[in-house]
């Protein structure tokens, strides 16, 4: 899929590909219209994770952009749909409409990566006891996406099965 993203001033070429020499499909292009709040947040978490690239990996040079977030995004929610049941799952309540608890795995990833939890609450914002008790899974509630966020990219964003785990 292509995007054409409003913030961006030039016009996205549609992309053509043939998987037969008989046969052209034309990939669509699509308009995304985002609050400024949004996209401000996502530049952020780009930012923060072309930061890491640079900072600590020798591996991948590339400087990621906005629209690659957002396509990522989607790549990643369009999987989760695979199972029939993926809409009441996604709704966070389970068939008799108690609600869904997960838990994290992020300190073993840290630890795995020689990540210390102070360095991650530095590079993230989050107050270290706050990141503590997310790392111990004693928060009341699931932490905020955009903190989830935070540090799954400071962890290489790493599968999110590998990150997170439902309990019943």
């Amino acid at each position: 899929m292509l995007f054409f993203i409003p913030w961006i001033k030039h016009l996205v070429t549609p992309f053509y590909f043939s998987s037969s020499p008989k046969e052209v499909i034309c990939i669509p292009k699509i308009e995304i219209k985002l609050r400024e709040e949004t996209i401000q947040k996502i530049q952020e978490l780009v930012d923060l994770e072309n930061y890491l690239n640079r900072k600590f990996t020798n591996k991948n040079k590339r400087k990621y952009t906005v629209e690659d977030f957002i396509k990522g995004s989607i790549m990643i929610n369009l999987s989760s749909f695979e199972n029939p049941k993926s809409l009441l799952y996604l709704s966070g309540l389970h068939e008799n409409n108690t609600e869904i608890r997960y838990h994290n795995r992020f300190k073993e990833l840290a630890q795995e990566l020689g990540i210390s939890q102070k360095s991650i609450s530095e590079i993230t914002g989050i107050h270290p006891s706050n990141l503590n008790q997310i790392f111990n899974n004693t928060m009341k509630s699931n932490p905020r996406l955009d903190t989830f966020l935070k540090i799954w990219i400071v962890l290489g964003c790493p599968p999110i099965q590998k990150c997170i785990y439902r309990i019943d």
